[in-house]
């Protein structure tokens, strides 16, 4: 007979079972942090995010197109933080892929555009002076990261400053404009969509046009057009009849008044006007009153600045007009979390028309529509739930592997102490000099009980897993078993009794192990003692450490695999 009584084990040595329960249970709490905090939290921060036209009512003649705006993704390479060593950068740019690339599944799972824009600063080194081979394995990298699970949709692009550059450094590409036409598409874009006009400008090669004509003493219109610039871009709409309302795409913000405020989704600061080796943080006064007069814009989007930032402009007048019109300007977040923001995002624009009745003509259906959408705050997953979660757990399994090795240390000296009280015999002899090699050294004063009862054939052997029923229980010999083909050696305890009038014994079974040491029960009631060579305190947290992490660490690279497919 076998059976597990954990109840009558001395205070302790049950912790094993606490101990498991213990690594079990922040094994599933692990899994579960992982999975909300690298997917969950960007299904519910995205939850309500929809596109604005939503809340017009339905009609058969009115006709949506969903556009996607993204600003600077600014996919990192190995320049972007020099001052960082090999294994911090390769990490940072590792974590940083992986956010986009779980932004943009998630984003276009939830949203489905119909086109998506780019504002600029795809790539953090685009503009860097590289071979080619290392250009296109960049340029690869760009692609896999924002790659389109399902149809096709168009997708356009606008340059910004770490595309192209803007000014003169060592560091540039003299190919980097080259470059970025061959792999992105023209500079300067127009394209119309539900009768809506679409004009993407190439606000890094505007400022350096605005210099020069600047330094040589020239006007807007007498400037003689850089061939297939910016400038020349506006004019020839200028000069065209057109009726359908303007939405200018602009990397760089438009110029606005010192200390403008940028609306309560601003995280911090305000856009101030500035300049810097390969930036400008916003365009010049003039260029800014010659677009908004030249274009009449109804809507424009912005980036560069990565964090949001929502003005309105005010319209230059017409001639003979007395009526004052504006123009927002929305400057989108960035798409990515490693550009200083806490919360990344991107905006959604609809753009609504109504079909005439001849079926010919579409009728824009009011002012186009945009709300800005919210990505979670993944380095506040990191600094806010794993650093604490991370702590609780080492300080819970160093705890209990404290109470483990207590406890083991204190059933040893109570052991010892009982042995050393029962190792001599009534007659005042050790157990050796009376029985030799005997089991059992003695049971209610019958000194030759265990030499008898190793030679007798009706002795019935029972097993229990106790420690100690009694005091008329001793302490035996080890005994080594025979398992699995070979020798473990296993410390039990017999007390041997007289029932229906035959002689039985019981036999404590082997305690079980402690955690963090050896294997625990593997499907059966009896559990082998940890070996001679037992583990210590740290060398049972380290293991106890190891049983926790793996299946966090597994979920992790499950998460990455899905991000990468």
């Amino acid at each position: 007979m076998r059976t597990n009584l954990p109840a009558l084990l001395p205070k302790g040595l049950n912790a094993p079972s606490s101990c498991r329960t213990l690594v079990n249970g922040l094994r599933l709490a692990w899994i579960a942090v992982v999975l909300w905090g690298e997917v969950g939290v960007f299904f519910y921060n995205l939850r309500s995010c929809d596109w604005p036209d939503r809340l017009q009512p339905e009609s058969p003649d009115l006709r949506s197109a969903h556009i996607l705006v993204v600003a600077d993704p600014q996919v990192l390479d190995h320049r972007s933080y020099p001052e960082r060593g090999l294994v911090l950068t390769m990490l940072s740019q590792f974590i940083a892929d992986l956010n986009l690339r779980k932004s943009w599944r998630v984003t276009m799972h939830r949203l489905r555009p119909h086109a998506v824009v780019f504002l600029g600063d795809m790539m953090d080194g685009g503009r860097t002076d590289m071979d080619d081979d290392e250009y296109e394995a960049y340029y690869e990298r760009f692609r896999s990261i924002f790659a389109l699970d399902y149809v096709p949709l168009p997708v356009y692009y606008l340059p910004g400053n770490h595309d192209i550059g803007l000014g003169k450094s060592d560091t540039f590409s003299p190919d980097a404009v080259k470059r970025y036409v061959s792999h992105f598409g023209p500079l300067n874009q127009r394209f119309s969509v539900g009768n809506h006009t679409i004009m993407l400008i190439d606000a890094p090669s505007l400022v350096q046009e605005d210099y020069k004509r600047v330094q040589r003493g020239y006007s807007f219109e007498d400037w003689p057009n850089v061939i297939d610039g910016p400038l020349e871009f506006v004019k020839r709409y200028k000069s065209e009849e057109h009726n359908s309302p303007v939405i200018l795409f602009s990397h760089i913000p438009l110029a606005r008044p010192p200390n403008t405020n940028c609306g309560p989704l601003r995280e911090k600061g305000t856009i101030r006007q500035g300049t810097g080796l390969g930036y400008q943080n916003t365009l010049t006064e003039p260029a800014t009153n010659y677009l908004l007069k030249s274009l009449r814009p109804t809507l424009i989007l912005s980036g560069d600045d990565h964090d949001y930032c929502e003005y309105a402009h005010t319209l230059p007048l017409l001639d003979g007009s007395s009526s004052v019109e504006s123009a927002k300007e929305v400057s989108v977040k960035s798409f990515s979390m490693a550009m200083g923001i806490r919360r990344p995002g991107f905006q959604l624009l609809s753009l609504t028309s109504t079909v005439t009745p001849d079926n010919m003509v579409q009728i824009p259906n009011g002012p186009p529509q945009d709300v800005p959408c919210l990505l979670p705050n993944q380095l506040g997953v990191y600094l806010y739930a794993y650093v604490p979660f991370i702590v609780f757990s080492l300080l819970a399994l160093f705890l209990s592997n404290i109470r483990r090795t207590s406890a083991r240390e204190s059933y040893r000296t109570s052991s010892y102490m009982r042995t050393q009280n029962r190792s001599r015999s009534p007659r005042g002899r050790s157990a050796s000099e009376e029985f030799g090699n005997g089991n059992v050294n003695h049971v209610n004063g019958n000194i030759e009980l265990s030499r008898r009862l190793s030679s007798r054939d009706d002795v019935k052997d029972v097993d229990i897993h106790v420690h100690e029923r009694d005091h008329d229980a001793y302490v035996l010999a080890p005994q080594t078993e025979r398992q699995h083909g070979g020798e473990r050696r296993k410390r039990s305890w017999s007390l041997t009794f007289t029932l229906c009038g035959q002689l039985r014994r019981l036999t404590v079974g082997p305690l079980p192990h402690f955690c963090g040491q050896g294997d625990d029960v593997r499907g059966r009631n009896e559990v082998e003692l940890p070996p001679r060579e037992e583990q210590g305190l740290f060398r049972g947290f380290s293991r106890d450490v190891l049983d926790v992490a793996w299946p966090a660490v597994s979920m992790f690279g499950i998460v990455a695999w899905w991000a990468w497919k």
